[in-house]
């Protein structure tokens, strides 16, 4: 929490109020929604976490655009180009697809390559430990989790890009 309003008070310093107007009245909003609802410690989830961010963005080189899928109309679509974006945090994940069992792999999100991850499939946990022990499973590829407030229309949505591959390359600092 603490962090999330360092970043916005830079944010503050660079943009017009009206924008970070907004913005907080937005976070304000989801933060109470995750606080109540997701990361209670009073009230426990019957079911698995909820991510809060409405879209999952990936690059797609063949468009040059950002993609992701829409379940409502069951096709992926693009953001336009000129969509703005604003950084609020960035984790490690896994994710990848393995052609053996036709299945998705994915696992949880982390701060650091030392903490430990937990691959899962369709048929359940994969592998468990840092990103150096479950590397060399079949078809998994290192995959940065950024998260961001991205202003769509009208409104700002969180959203959440999928860096992999060569994607992620440029956000590697050596």
């Amino acid at each position: 929490m603490t962090f999330l309003l360092y970043r916005l008070n830079q944010f503050y310093l660079y943009n017009s109020k009206k924008m970070l107007d907004y913005l907080f009245i937005f976070l304000e909003d989801q933060l109470t929604h995750i606080t109540n609802n997701i990361m209670s410690r009073t009230k426990p989830r019957s079911s698995g976490s909820s991510n809060p961010a409405t879209k999952f963005l990936q690059w797609n080189t063949q468009a040059s655009a950002w993609e992701f899928y829409d379940k409502e109309a069951q096709e992926s679509k693009t953001l336009p180009q000129d969509t703005g974006f604003i950084i609020l945090d960035q984790l490690n994940t896994a994710k990848g697809w393995d052609d053996r069992k036709n299945s998705a792999i994915w696992s949880n999100e982390v701060y650091t390559v030392g903490d430990k991850l937990t691959l899962r499939n369709k048929d359940g946990i994969v592998a468990t430990g840092t990103w150096s022990e479950v590397k060399s499973v079949h078809g998994v590829k290192f995959t940065k989790s950024v998260y961001a407030m991205a202003k769509v229309g009208e409104g700002y949505e969180l959203v959440n890009f999928q860096l992999k591959g060569c994607a992620l390359t440029a956000w590697i600092e050596f």
